[in-house]
């Protein structure tokens, strides 16, 4: 099981590498040091509504909504806290 668990946080720090990455050029964007391209465009209105993006299209989880995909992996936590 402890295998499981590295391999879900392994993954969990990747996607975090991938929002913070996508957070830090959307600030740089909004600011107006970098021009805002297609995708961040597409982050930044997803953003907005609260959606993630589908499975398809990179590291984001399984659930269309922010909130589900969350409480999703804070269950897998708490799984593997009680275990």
């Amino acid at each position: 099981m402890n295998t499981v668990l590295v391999q879900e946080l392994l993954r969990f720090n990747r996607l975090l590498g991938v929002v913070r990455a996508a957070l830090r050029e959307m600030r740089r964007a909004l600011r107006g040091q970098v021009l805002m391209s297609a995708e961040l465009e597409q982050v930044f209105s997803a953003m907005i509504v609260g959606k993630v993006r589908e499975p398809g299209e990179g590291e984001a989880g399984s659930r269309p909504l922010r909130g589900g995909w969350t409480s999703e992996k804070r269950g897998r936590r708490q799984q593997f806290m009680c275990a």
